[in-house]
């Protein structure tokens, strides 16, 4: 901990659920031992042990239940505000009538903190309330991937939310003081076409789990764990089909959010079509214990397909969850992912996105091979690891401070 940011006051400001925000909370987590630490999140306090006495949580309000007409007028508000890709004001009209965001302004209005960071483009016009009631406040703006290319599909994404998102950065993102992404590609996307001071780019990584870790199955089969959401753009069925092309000592966890039921449901059954006993559908833990769920199995698998811009050069959180509960990962041919896998040693990239690419990358594989990865592994997770990846956050953030101290009053 430096003496000279020790004092500096930070909110980290997420409209959003926090509890399973694997980037939030390891912001929280290494900030915190730099800076005096608010967090702002949707649910109770999610934060254990050293952090719930390092940090402060403020819940913020939830929308209330509301009868049937008041939805209608907060959708029509909501329609209303994405004409803001042609009239900005509008845009800034709905948003401040939305309860969550009156919340965040008015709170960010009653506290003076040094530096306010905040999660998701539509965030960024707080960042003009902030600076109206306290110029010397530094707001730096997480857009976690690239914003403008975040989705491909549907009339509303593409007329509506993306021309209103580039509305948004560039008439809020160029004045806020600093910047992170989740990727150096990102982060040279965001200078280049945007005009941003360049951002820090922040892998979404962990720290390696401790020895001694958890025992790994041990019977027999090389057991491959998938988890993360269940979206079907993400097209997980592909690892289910790739398992029944191996052979029978592959086995398959897929550990799901639940936002997906009807997919899920449909996995389960071409699981018992193509490798019955073989895929098995595990409840999805809390956050903190991902780590310790993954690091049971011998390979974490991520068979992504390039259908979006920001799935083209995804550097996904599950990966760095994989390789800091010690195992190897088999990814798909997305250009970043196998870069980092090749060059590094630290597992098997598919020839394409086909199951069957898939299964023939992994056949062959040996105990002798695997237990080679692992060595790699642990050279890559002690030079890229969540201590690491966060110094460059505080250090741009006692940049932007000129190291000032007992500027903000915070909580």
């Amino acid at each position: 901990m430096t003496p000279e940011s020790t004092q500096s006051t930070l909110c980290i400001l997420h409209i959003a659920e926090t509890k399973n925000a694997a980037r939030l909370m390891r912001q929280a987590e290494y900030l915190s031992r730099h800076f005096r630490t608010t967090v702002c999140g949707l649910e109770p306090n999610p934060f254990t042990g050293e952090l719930r006495e390092r940090a402060a949580y403020v819940e913020m309000s939830k929308e209330p239940a509301v009868p049937k007409w008041k939805k209608v007028w907060s959708k029509f508000r909501g329609y209303v505000g994405l004409l803001g890709v042609v009239f900005p004001r509008l845009y800034g009209w709905s948003y401040r009538r939305s309860l969550r965001w009156s919340w965040c302004r008015d709170f960010l209005r009653g506290h003076r903190f040094d530096v306010v960071l905040v999660h998701d483009p539509v965030a960024a016009p707080l960042l003009t309330d902030v600076k109206e009631c306290f110029p010397e406040t530094k707001f730096i703006i997480d857009w976690h991937e690239y914003a403008p290319r975040q989705y491909a599909m549907g009339w509303r994404w593409k007329y509506f939310e993306r021309p209103l998102t580039i509305q948004i950065l560039k008439r809020f993102g160029r004045r806020a003081d600093g910047h992170t992404t989740i990727s150096p590609r990102f982060s040279e996307l965001y200078h280049e076409e945007y005009g941003f001071v360049k951002p820090v780019s922040v892998l979404n990584t962990p720290m390696p789990l401790p020895e001694p870790r958890p025992e790994k199955y041990d019977d027999g089969h090389i057991h491959l764990i998938h988890h993360g959401s269940s979206s079907p753009g993400r097209e997980l069925h592909r690892m289910v089909e790739a398992v029944g092309l191996l052979p029978e000592k592959f086995v398959l966890h897929m550990m799901l959010m639940k936002g997906f039921p009807d997919y899920i449901a449909e996995m389960k059954a071409l699981a018992e079509r193509v490798a019955p006993g073989r895929v098995f559908f595990d409840e999805p833990v809390n956050y903190v214990d991902i780590l310790t769920t993954v690091a049971r199995c011998h390979i974490g698998v991520f068979l992504l397909p390039a259908n979006t811009f920001n799935h083209t050069h995804s550097l996904a959180n599950k990966l760095f969850d994989y390789l800091c509960a010690g195992l190897p990962i088999l990814v798909s041919p997305c250009p970043d992912q196998a870069e980092m896998t090749r060059t590094n040693g630290i597992g098997w990239v598919a020839e394409d996105f086909t199951a069957e690419s898939m299964a023939r990358s992994l056949a062959a594989v040996t105990d002798e091979e695997i237990a080679g990865k692992v060595e790699a592994v642990k050279d890559f997770t002690s030079r890229v690891n969540a201590e690491k990846q966060h110094a460059a956050v505080v250090e741009m953030i006692n940049r932007l401070l000129g190291h000032r101290t007992n500027g903000g009053t915070g909580l």
